[in-house]
């Protein structure tokens, strides 16, 4: 329907449909959304009539309906964010009633985008109705169309406004040639001898033009959310929509001109970058809510289109290029060492040449130094030349300076003996300074057994790990837990007897997992291996505690890929149990995640009367798959 056919009566049918699904939405815990927005508040409340000076609740905008006064859904959208704003500026912020204020803001919008003829023009911005000291700030026509006489502060329409010509005539700058605009989008031949880039577009195109009773469904996914929506590009870090992806698979970047290369070069780099279209939707809004469920049918028929594409497009093979290089040819360079004719030697003199290399020089007395440097080296002598030791800074053969008295020297570093072969006879002593200090309180938690002491004067070390494979008598009892279970440990006494892993239930997905991973009988840790399919990549995990540990001293670490995780406690009106505290994760697709859970409790030992600390853990690699 076009934004002109618009009347009371197909207004009034089609806001009846907006109020059921306005009274019919929920929250995650399934509690109603617009309990408190059916009718208007009480006389009474003191304050709320003096603050609203244009109260609205669903039985005025159904009193309205019902008596033909709206002639357009954009009248109709402007009474409920009326209504909104009037909760949202009575109540503090981030009471319960303010949250459901924005849960109903979010359930309106997702219906107007696609119900509201309005929003096909790109410049539109629905705004609320203005409180009757404001109604020369705002005109809605019979068309839909505000017309703005002066200058608004909710919702950037101003701005809007002022760049519309601007943003209208840069969409008509770019436009791409189709020759395909005949095609059935539900042939399934339809691929049959595209290249790959063609057939990205036209998935995209057919993605936009998609219709279902004459409509365009959509419409949502085409542009991104206006920057006004300032919580939304809080909350959604990569946005994408079907422009931005049908610009990068025409290689248009910026003002420049297309290139009709696309930037993703397979069909797994095409798909991931649409998958963030669904899925940011799906993060954004309520689950159940008709944008999240237009999200759910986004993907059955992105995916559908996908099949069919790749059955007949295949990603295109690399070119490779092979170079034939000639082999190298032989050098014809060849190197003659003759005996010098010229060398002096008949002249007795320091230098003589060697008998075995012909041309080879060798100095007779630097031959002889070296020879009676390491004989004395053997020997554990010091080298002589002449008869008295050779100075080795000088190079001369004066004598050398004679070292400190053994007076001036420090009574640890006594004289060294040496023996015959030259070796140094060092004793086993050690500086006091090395031995390690081992305070009778500095226990170590859960650190390795200490290794025999030995003469070696370096200090004792610790090892990293929790246990060890080596033979030692280990360190006391209590300081390092056994990985074993007692034999006659009761379940009851267990610190952690299941972690449950479950699929998030903000994905809403039809078919959820769920895995209880049960502590082991006879270990300390449990480990176990399972696959998800790729769109269960939002988890759950609850580790299960007992009462009896959370009345005693405990701790719970929760580690994912290495990164230690804290407790969701943002539950609304669902409260905290601390015996099933609710941990948050999202793994990556195509890879093994590691998903740790560690508990640490304190227990007094009925026998020594004293303290111990208990420990359990519990892992699961998640193989999440790619597709």
């Amino acid at each position: 329907m076009d934004q002109s056919e618009e009347t009371a009566e197909t207004t009034t049918e089609t806001g009846i449909r907006f109020l059921d699904s306005i009274r019919n939405a929920r929250d995650k815990t399934g509690r109603p959304i617009a309990t408190n927005f059916l009718t208007l508040p009480d006389r009474h409340i003191p304050g709320y009539y003096e603050v609203t000076k244009l109260p609205i609740a669903l039985d005025t905008i159904e009193t309205k309906l019902l008596n033909r006064e709206y002639h357009n859904l954009s009248a109709l959208e402007s009474d409920c964010k009326r209504m909104v704003a009037n909760a949202k500026s009575f109540n503090e912020k981030g009471s319960a009633l303010y949250e459901d204020a924005e849960r109903v803001r979010k359930t309106a919008s997702n219906f107007m985008t696609r119900h509201n003829p309005a929003y096909r023009n790109p410049n539109y911005v629905a705004v609320a109705t203005p409180i009757p000291d404001d109604t020369h700030m705002l005109d809605v026509s019979m068309q839909g169309t505000p017309s703005y006489s002066g200058r608004l502060t909710m919702g950037g329409a101003e701005r809007s406004a002022r760049r519309g010509s601007s943003a209208i005539s840069a969409r008509k700058s770019v436009s791409i040639q189709d020759d395909d605009e005949d095609i059935d989008p539900s042939d399934p031949q339809r691929f049959k001898g595209r290249t790959l880039e063609k057939a990205q577009d036209m998935i995209i195109s057919e993605l936009i033009d998609h219709e279902e009773e004459g409509l365009q469904i959509f419409t949502p996914f085409i542009n991104l959310p206006s920057r006004t929506l300032t919580d939304y590009y809080q909350v959604i870090r990569h946005p994408v929509s079907l422009k931005s992806l049908q610009k990068r698979v025409r290689g248009i970047h910026g003002r420049n001109a297309a290139t009709g290369i696309s930037d993703f070069h397979s069909w797994d780099a095409f798909e991931e970058e649409v998958t963030y279209v669904w899925e940011n939707a799906q993060t954004y809004n309520e689950d159940g809510s008709e944008m999240f469920n237009l999200a759910n049918e986004f993907e059955e028929t992105f995916r559908e289109k996908l099949e069919a594409a790749k059955a007949l497009v295949h990603k295109p093979q690399a070119q490779t290029l092979k170079l034939k290089v000639a082999e190298p040819k032989q050098s014809g360079i060849k190197i003659k060492f003759g005996a010098m004719r010229d060398s002096p030697s008949s002249t007795p003199g320091p230098s003589t040449p060697a008998r075995s290399t012909p041309g080879l020089l060798v100095h007779n007395d630097a031959l002889e130094r070296q020879q009676q440097m390491v004989s004395a080296g053997v020997n554990g002598a010091r080298s002589t030349v002449n008869g008295g030791p050779r100075n080795p800074f000088t190079g001369s053969g004066g004598a050398i300076p004679p070292l400190p008295t053994s007076a001036s020297r420090s009574a640890s570093a006594a004289s060294i003996p040496v023996l015959g072969n030259g070796v140094k006879n060092e004793t086993a002593t050690q500086s006091p300074s090395l031995n390690p200090i081992h305070p009778a309180h500095a226990a170590v938690q859960y650190g390795g057994p200490l290794r025999p002491t030995s003469n070696s004067p370096h200090p004792q070390q610790q090892t990293s790990s929790y246990y060890t494979t080596q033979a030692s008598d280990g360190p006391p009892p209590g300081l390092v837990p056994s990985k074993f279970r007692a034999k006659d440990q009761d379940p009851s006494d267990y610190l952690l007897p299941s972690v449950l892993i479950q699929t998030h239930p903000a994905l809403g997905l039809r078919n959820p997992l769920s895995f209880r991973v049960p502590a082991s009988k006879t270990s300390l840790h449990q480990s176990v291996t399972f696959t998800v399919p790729a769109s269960q990549y939002q988890l759950q995990i609850t580790p299960n505690i007992p009462v009896a540990a959370t009345d005693r001293g405990y701790r719970i670490f929760v580690m994912v890929n290495g990164h230690r995780h804290s407790e969701n406690t943002k539950l609304g009106n669902q409260e905290r149990d601390k015996t099933n505290p609710i941990f948050e994760c999202s793994l990556g697709r195509g890879g093994v995640s590691k998903i740790e859970v560690e508990i640490l409790a304190v227990k007094v030992n009925p026998k020594t009367n004293k303290e111990e600390v208990q420990w359990e853990k519990s892992t699961a690699f998640v193989h999440v798959l790619r597709n």
